[in-house]
């Protein structure tokens, strides 16, 4: 049973944390069948959270105010929460009760680029007070584990690996399916490959991009009708992958449609005969962890996390490496019984991320929370 008194934060189930913001969304969901938890949620709340709705605490501080240490505090306080849950690290520093912080990645200390110093140095020390607040940090991966060992010493004992569950999995995932609605299917290239993130350095579209124009230059048959689809959000402070599309004169061969809606990427998921990560780094890979739910053929970077979850079901190819990586696209999109068998094992592999196991994982976390401090 849910320890009484947990107060999961939900903030992040919005528009502006795509990844995130899923991740939340689903574990609020799976405890939702386990018991009586209470929701700490923007005001007014995203209309994506469980209905019937469950018990709300509205707060007016979003998680890059400032006030929201005393204000989160206080909600807590007023609310009797016996332990917090913060999906993300900027969470308040002093909250007042046992606390929970999900670190997903720390992918802008581990990659050049990301940030400018300001914000690194803001980025470190955010969470830094978060793993000083936190009783427990749950990690996504052996990976992001690693990392938070290596980086923050000081909050390895308190590290837990709770990997968070695939909305969509299904028995029938390796059959092709018709498209969703909200993007019919009648609407998308008849043939595509599909990356699914943002366009901030660290994902590595100039290496995809590189590799797709060297695949149509090399294979032009593998290629033929067949589109590269780019969705997630779109930071104006990265314009390089804009860039190299106009440079590499890829325009009639690359659909980027930015940030979609829920309905749309399962649609995406569904109808793409090839499924492209190439990030330098990740912290888990919930897009990956989604298009094997569909059974769709996957080819990822060999980095750690992905090659974590892709367990043996996807093609890994070397980071950064745009001559790999074009290999492996025309690979796999010319062999179709090879697609055929990573998407049988991915779907596979995707079953095992459970959001009614993670969430058990979590409670067992919030019971240790909640007894240690008695």
């Amino acid at each position: 049973m849910i320890p009484a008194g947990l107060v999961l934060d939900v903030r992040t189930v919005s528009p502006h944390f795509p990844g995130i913001g899923r991740v939340t969304l689903g574990l609020s969901q799976a405890l939702s069948r386990i018991g009586h938890l209470a929701l700490l949620h923007a005001a007014p709340p995203d209309p994506r959270l469980p209905v019937p709705p469950l018990d709300g605490v509205p707060c007016a501080a979003g998680p890059f105010a400032l006030r929201q240490h005393w204000e989160v505090r206080r909600l807590l306080r007023s609310r009797g929460a016996r332990v917090y849950h913060s999906p993300y690290y900027l969470m308040p520093c002093l909250p007042g009760v046992p606390s929970v912080v999900t670190c997903f990645d720390l992918v802008p200390m581990l990659e050049a680029g990301t940030m400018d110093r300001g914000r690194r140095l803001a980025y470190v020390l955010a969470h830094l007070l978060a793993f000083r607040a936190a009783a427990a940090v749950c990690v996504p991966s052996e990976a992001t584990a690693s990392d938070v060992a290596r980086l923050f010493p000081r909050a390895a004992q308190k590290l837990v690996l709770v990997r968070p569950g695939v909305a969509w999995a299904r028995a029938d995932a390796a059959r092709p399916a018709p498209g969703a609605a909200g993007c019919p299917r009648s609407a998308l290239p008849p043939r595509f490959a599909l990356h699914v993130g943002s366009n901030k350095p660290h994902k590595a579209l100039d290496v995809l991009l590189e590799a797709w124009a060297l695949a149509i230059r090399q294979s032009p048959g593998a290629l033929a009708r067949t589109t590269l689809v780019l969705a997630g959000p779109r930071d104006p402070r990265y314009p390089e992958p804009a860039r190299s599309i106009e440079r590499l004169a890829l325009a009639s061969r690359v659909a980027d449609l930015g940030p979609v809606s829920d309905r749309q990427l399962e649609a995406l998921y569904e109808g793409a005969a090839l499924f492209i990560c190439p990030s330098r780094r990740e912290g888990f890979g919930l897009p990956l962890a989604e298009a094997m739910a569909r059974g769709r053929p996957c080819l990822c970077s060999d980095t750690p996390a992905l090659a974590e979850t892709a367990g043996g079901a996807a093609a890994l190819v070397a980071a950064g490496d745009a001559a790999a990586l074009s290999d492996g696209i025309v690979r796999l999109l010319s062999d179709e019984d090879e697609a055929s068998r990573l998407g049988a094992l991915g779907c596979a592999r995707a079953a095992r991320f459970d959001w009614d196991a993670a969430a058990r994982d979590m409670v067992r976390v919030y019971e240790r929370v909640a007894v240690a401090r008695h």
